[in-house]
């Protein structure tokens, strides 16, 4: 929570630097009007009028705020059609669903989802592209009706919110009440801010005050500038400079242009007082072939480097193109005074270490490093280095500005999350250790802010998970890592590849045991069945354990709920037609209307519905039958086929949904192999190397299982088991 409070300020902060004497009607970027007022015009005249009344309003004068119209608040081009039949024709209807939208007594996510079904049942089945019935329409009506408590809502706005905090965005119609909660520190701070409340009370006087209003105009605003946003962190090349690059020197140098005669136009870089710099911001040089890449649109921190040493940083600067200022001096970078320094003591890389796995500094003049390489070079600079605070303030900006768990580590993540198994390599020393246990707790779901115990000589002791935190990351990852004898319960399990590994330590082999005077021998599971087994038995459906599966009963009693309230009134069928209009008799049978409007004295029973499922075995199965009539009909000793189909494949899809969701919430584990090249894999996997394929797995869209050779049970690879391999590149 602290650091989205930080990030909080920082949107605060940058907001009023550029719109604090910008009337949120004037003029704010390039020419054009910011016209930010309509909003608060809007909710004045729409606030205390019954929700049918506001749609009213809105019909009568779409684009006219003053009198009521959302304007552009909604997908005017497309909902006004809708918004204006749905008043027109279902008058009466409407006022009842806009009531139920607004009623405080029912949870918003159940109010949204009615409002979006009931919606969808009054339009004609065809000549409306929009239903009007989506979030963002809903929280207009919302916004308008109690504009103290919502606001108006635009999926682009809050992915972006969720991306700048940090939080996993929502499924559709979960999204708008996902926002509402993230806003609510954002309007803690808005209150406590006088100089911002005092700017919207003058600017908004005589028309209705509303915080989360603010709010959203702030988000809306900042959008261009906050949100999409990106930073970097390079290591850049400079010629030697014997005087710190306060003045020339004449250092020798293996740069043709110096070689030349000509002055290195990065003498000056540390040159603080120069002329050519302002109070905030120092002007500085690095010669670069091509410069990064969309480097006009991001901040960079960049680390100097010179002769083998690093020298120094520019914090929170844009890279520009050349600006000559004399034929000695020019300029293509911009630092932030406060958050550049020349190192007293510098960094020795004779190594070459923090150059992490290259040889040097490439063609282009410049390294890019991840966020965490460039904070190592920032913890080694404190330490030879320990009074200059100005390298504490360049860690803190860089932590604050930067994801915490690295975008490549994310990157990671989601082709493991795709393919199951992943190879990581690099050379000794370029963070394998560090980004193995980030990715494999970021698998097992740990995130930013996860509070988890460590114990420290005999005492228990609270930590909260902080990704950017070497430390930390390797704490939590001690406390998940699984043991057999002291922490089972471990989700990361980790061996190391040696020559003489065989599938006996890894999978299963006979072990010797001795029981006083006596040898046995027992099955011994080796590190990636017994991970196997624990991924398995937290898998209800690859385990085989049902837990909270719904049954065939209680979906079928589900679906004969929804169709007498009205939720459901027909479902597809084989030809890939609809039903015509379902009903249920007094029996609790499922009942349709015929061609001539009558209601057909067939019916769909639960008893029947339970044969079908005897016989067919999956939603599978039941697609693959040929000749629906004959097969179907034969099984159930007459009946309509067609329609028993289309209900046993409506509640085999709903049975999969909600296996599919109990699957998902299994727990992930990992199993990090280390120096996987230094073993003979084929010999260590044996016959399971194939089940490691996504689509072999349990799970998977083609499983497979096969009788281990010791043990005779049946196995195979579960689809929430990840397996991560490192390799040093000096072994290859």
């Amino acid at each position: 929570m602290e650091g989205v409070n930080r990030r909080i300020k920082d949107l605060l902060e940058s907001y009023k630097e550029h719109f604090l004497k910008v009337s949120i009607v004037g003029p704010y970027k390039d020419g054009e009007q910011a016209d930010e007022l309509y909003k608060w015009q809007l909710v004045t005249v729409s606030q205390g009028k019954s929700p049918i009344r506001i749609l009213e309003d809105h019909c009568k004068n779409p684009g006219n705020h003053e009198k009521g119209g959302f304007k552009n608040l909604i997908n005017a081009q497309l909902d006004n059609k809708t918004l204006d039949y749905l008043w027109k024709n279902k008058r009466e209807q409407m006022a009842v669903i806009l009531d139920r939208l607004a009623d405080e007594n029912t949870p918003l996510e159940q109010r949204l989802a009615d409002y979006k079904v009931s919606v969808a049942q009054l339009l004609p089945a065809e000549g409306y592209g929009s239903k009007a019935n989506d979030e963002r329409t809903a929280a207009a009506f919302l916004a308008c009706f109690n504009p103290q408590k919502y606001t108006f809502y635009k999926d682009e706005i809050y992915q972006n919110y969720c991306k700048y905090v940090g939080e996993q965005p929502q499924k559709a119609g979960k999204k708008y009440p996902h926002y509402l909660q993230l806003l609510e520190p954002l309007l803690e701070a808005i209150k406590n801010d006088k100089e911002l409340t005092y700017k919207y009370e003058k600017e908004t006087k005589g028309l209705t005050q509303s915080d989360i209003l603010i709010a959203q105009n702030i988000l809306w605003q900042m959008k261009d500038m906050i949100f999409d946003s990106d930073m970097e962190c390079i290591i850049a090349n400079i010629t030697w400079n014997s005087n710190d690059w306060k003045e020339t020197s004449s250092d020798d140098s293996g740069h043709r242009w110096v070689q030349e005669g000509n002055v290195p136009h990065e003498s000056w870089n540390f040159d603080f007082d120069n002329k050519r710099n302002t109070k905030d911001n120092v002007f500085g040089y690095a010669k670069f072939t091509n410069q990064p890449k969309d480097y006009l649109n991001k901040k960079f921190l960049v680390i100097f480097r010179s002769h083998n040493n690093i020298v120094g940083f520019y914090g929170n600067t844009t890279i520009c193109d050349y600006v000559v200022i004399s034929q000695n001096e020019s300029y293509n970078m911009i630092g932030d005074k406060s958050l550049s320094l020349l190192l007293e003591n510098k960094i020795d890389d004779s190594s070459k270490e923090l150059l992490f796995g290259k040889k040097r500094v490439g063609q282009n003049g410049f390294n890019k490093i991840t966020k965490d390489e460039a904070l190592s070079i920032l913890d080694k600079a404190k330490v030879l280095n320990p009074t200059e605070n100005k390298i504490d303030k360049i860690k803190n900006w860089l932590l604050q500005n930067a994801d915490t768990m690295d975008s490549e580590i994310n990157q990671i993540k989601n082709i493991l999350l795709l393919k199951k198994n992943i190879i990581l390599q690099g050379a000794p020393g370029t963070g394998k250790t560090y980004n193995t246990a980030a990715l494999a707790l970021s698998i097992c779901g740990v995130k930013d802010g996860d509070v988890f115990t460590v114990y420290e000589n005999g005492k228990e002791k609270h930590e909260i998970m902080d990704f950017s935190n070497h430390s930390i990351v390797m704490k939590c990852y001690e406390q998940m890592r699984y043991d057999k004898e002291k922490n089972q319960s471990g989700q990361i399990g980790f061996c190391t590849y040696h020559q003489s590994m065989d599938y006996e330590d890894f999978v299963e082999g006979i072990k010797p045991n001795m029981k006083r005077r006596y040898v046995t021998y027992q099955i011994e599971k080796g590190i990636f069945r017994l991970l196997s087994d624990r991924a398995l038995l937290s898998n209800s459906v690859s385990s085989g354990i049902v837990k909270n599966i719904k049954n065939v009963d209680e979906t079928f009693d589900d679906l004969v709920n929804d169709i007498k309230t009205g939720k459901i009134t027909n479902i597809p069928m084989r030809n890939g037609g609809k039903t015509t209009k379902l009903s249920i008799s007094k029996k609790g049978n499922i009942k349709w209307l015929k061609g001539n409007g009558k209601i057909c004295p067939n019916c769909v029973s639960k008893d029947k519905i339970k044969e079908l499922f005897e016989k067919y075995k999956s939603k599978k199965e039941l697609e693959q039958v040929k000749d629906i009539s004959n097969d179907i009909r034969q099984q159930l000793l007459g009946g309509d086929s067609s329609y028993y189909w289309a209900i046993a494949n409506y509640l085999y899809g709903k049975i999969e949904e909600e296996s599919e969701r109990e699957y998902n919430d299994a727990q992930n584990y990992v199993l990090i192999i280390d120096e996987i090249n230094r073993g003979n894999v084929s010999k260590i996997f044996g016959e399971l190397i194939t089940l490691l394929e996504a689509d072999k797995r349990i799970g998977g869209e083609h499983p497979i299982k096969v009788t281990l050779p010791y043990s005779k049970e049946e196995f195979g690879v579960p689809s929430n088991l990840y397996i991560i391999g490192t390799m040093n590149t000096t072994d290859c």
